[in-house]
């Protein structure tokens, strides 16, 4: 259990994220923002931080050991992938969600920034 601490972060927020990703949109467009690229920067930021948070729970429960180049590779991987997963499951189980390509690529640039932002920290 000592370990499994250290993945709490992650596992909540991909928690959040996909209740974010599927839940109706149907009561909060009243209090959407006119703001096409707003969307974009949230998904952004929302994978940046997931991308930060798994990096940072393997490293911890691996007793600072330097992430490797293949599992950081793999983390960008997962978490881009998610971000694809999400965007499907919009289309085909949520109302009032939309899938959009524009979305996937936020997704990955998200993924691919909280990865920077993790190894800028670790220095």
């Amino acid at each position: 259990m000592s370990k499994l601490k250290y993945y709490l972060p992650s596992f909540s927020w991909l928690l959040i994220i996909t209740l974010l990703s599927l839940m109706s949109t149907k009561n909060l467009t009243k209090f959407t923002v006119d703001i096409v690229s707003f969307d974009k920067l949230a998904h952004i930021f929302i994978y940046a931080v997931l991308s930060f948070f798994i990096a940072w729970g393997i490293k911890k429960s691996l007793m600072h050991k330097n992430l490797s180049l293949k599992i950081l590779a793999l983390i960008f991987l997962s978490t881009s992938t998610y971000g694809i997963l999400m965007e499907i499951a919009q289309m085909s189980l949520s109302t009032g969600r939309h899938f959009e390509y524009y979305d996937i690529i936020a997704n990955i640039i998200g993924s691919f920034i909280g990865l920077l932002f993790y190894l800028r920290k670790k220095r």
